[in-house]
């Protein structure tokens, strides 16, 4: 219900008794406030926003009806319902009505300020589409015509911005906003997620992690956790306490961020880990101190139930607020910090062994989804050929649907069992003597195991892979092989593959079995290193 009293049915239904002006305020008001109750995660946002739709198109039918299709009113219209779409992640059907808008507004034979200003609007709307479904040229075209139009609109200088977002172009981000900023006060309020990505991957930590932690705060992103929604105070760094660490973003985030874990573990009186499910069991072997459990997004957590000994909670990623300062608070561990099923590896190491001769070397060719730069993260596997032919073991590691059926075409063997289980998809990690991988989870799992790991880095990466240099921050055994970049132009990945391939040699020739490299161990100990050297001497 409204202020009114009455359900957005009725509202509509009392608003078309009058003008269809106040149809369209009506609508409007409905539209606004149903985008709300989608952002604060009320569950029926979708009453709101289909009635004003339906008000939207009864609006529209009657100005095509009336024959009154010129004009700037019919794209607003149509402006309206891309937005609805796009709030509700419809982003193909927002830009073809945005398009549809587009084509109204320059059929206007004389443009005034406000017809311009609505065709940069539309225009946003399909950036935002095109970003959101991975077309990323087509997207800056669209923003950058908008610019043209509205060169000091500080939303439209906010919503380019998120173009650049982890597109090799951090400090563009950081402009664009501070323009947004200088013009409208307030404006980097609803931006701290994105300034935070361009500070992180800057290398700017300090001033990185406080916008992180407060892009966190978002509403979208609290109600994305029980925990942050809730009532139990956050952590502020204090010692002493009993804190609940939750995760709040992928798979690969929390198994990063989990490398703060120890300090939080030496700080806090008790830690309690509740993580994403597929984590539970290698976070109970890691941090044997900790309670764990795996309900992070759920409403209900049945074992925080009648607890009294909880005194904060935190989000995973808030920790590197308090931990991490500058390049040196990031430890140069060489044991790593998780603990994989050592009885798993074992066996697996012996189910290698069955394949043929070492190294063995887990691989992975692609990643993430449209909206995580899949296009970026992707390395068809047919160009990895002249790695495959080197003479060493390769095996898929590759948790993709259709990793089996391509892995297959290649003779790669492909253990979909052990890599849909967590678990023993780290073990596997662990059985390995090198992981080749694209950027994706499995950097992050070869990292924390302190595997040897190489990846190839695309020129536009993710901000945990940094701008520059092989060394990844968050892990001393990964590798980078950046894609190179000149201008605007990307260097084919054959040629990353071609500047790998040497390196790779070089590590099968000088590998050693680690069985072999065991009993070289073991005999040094048993040497009496002083009594072999009086005896040389006595030779000579």
């Amino acid at each position: 219900m409204n202020g009114s009293g009455l359900s957005p049915k009725e509202e509509i239904e009392k608003a078309f008794a009058g003008t269809p002006q106040h149809v369209l305020e009506t609508a409007r008001g409905l539209h606004k406030i149903g985008d709300k109750k989608r952002k604060d995660g009320e569950s029926d946002w979708r009453e709101y926003l289909q009635e004003a739709e339906n008000a939207y198109n009864c609006l529209l039918n009657r100005v095509v009806l009336g024959g009154a299709v010129e004009g700037q009113f019919p794209a607003f219209l149509l402006f309206l319902l891309g937005m609805m779409d796009q709030q509700r992640a419809w982003n193909g059907r927002a830009v073809a009505l945005a398009k549809v808008a587009e084509a109204f507004l320059r059929n206007i034979p004389e443009q005034t300020d406000a017809t311009e200003n609505l065709l940069a609007n539309v225009l946003v709307l399909q950036g935002y589409g095109y970003r959101q479904e991975g077309f990323r040229m087509e997207a800056e075209e669209r923003f950058k015509a908008a610019i043209a139009l509205a060169p000091n609109d500080p939303e439209i200088l906010s919503g380019f911005s998120g173009l650049y977002i982890n597109d090799g172009n951090p400090q563009k981000v950081i402009d664009l906003l501070n323009k947004a900023e200088a013009i409208k006060p307030g404006t980097v309020e609803e931006e701290h997620w994105n300034l935070a990505l361009a500070h992180l991957e800057l290398g700017h930590w300090n001033t990185g992690f406080d916008l992180y932690h407060k892009g966190i705060q978002g509403k979208e992103r609290l109600n994305q956790n029980y925990w942050a929604s809730g009532t139990t105070p956050e952590w502020d760094g204090s010692p002493g306490k009993t804190v609940v660490i939750y995760g709040e973003q992928g798979l690969g985030d929390e198994i990063m961020f989990a490398s703060i874990l120890p300090e939080a573990i030496r700080v806090c009186r008790h830690v309690i880990i509740d993580c994403h499910p597929r984590l539970v069991e290698v976070m109970r072997q890691s941090f044997q101190a900790c309670e764990v459990f795996g309900t992070r997004k759920s409403t209900l957590h049945e074992w925080a139930v009648g607890r009294s000994d909880i005194d904060a909670q935190c989000a995973i990623g808030t920790l590197g607020k308090f931990f991490r300062h500058k390049d040196a608070d990031f430890p140069q561990y060489t044991a790593g910090y998780l603990e994989a099923n050592e009885a798993k590896v074992l066996e697996l190491r012996q189910r290698l062994m069955t394949l043929g001769p070492g190294p063995y070397i887990g691989i992975a060719w692609s990643g993430g989804s449209k909206k995580t730069r899949f296009d970026l993260r992707s390395v068809p596997l047919k160009l990895w050929a002249p790695l495959l032919a080197l003479d060493a073991t390769f095996v898929s590691i590759h948790y993709m649907p259709e990793a089996a059926e391509a892995a297959a075409r290649f003779n790669l063997p492909h253990w979909q069992g052990e890599i849909d289980d967590m678990d023993a998809q780290i073990a596997l990690v662990k059985a390995c003597d090198l992981i080749i991988s694209v950027n994706q989870t499995l950097v992050h799992v070869a990292g924390a195991l302190a595997k040897p790991c190489w990846t190839l880095t695309p020129s536009r990466p993710a901000w945990r892979y940094g701008l520059e240099g092989s060394r990844m921050i968050w892990y001393p055994t990964v590798r980078q092989f950046r894609q190179r970049r000149v201008e605007e132009t990307e260097e084919p990945w054959q040629e990353v593959i071609a500047r790998i391939e040497p390196e790779l040699k070089g590590f099968i020739r000088k590998w050693v079995d680690p069985g072999v490299q065991g009993m070289i161990r073991n005999m040094s100990l048993v040497v009496d290193k002083p009594r072999l050297e009086e005896e040389i001497e006595v030779e000579k």
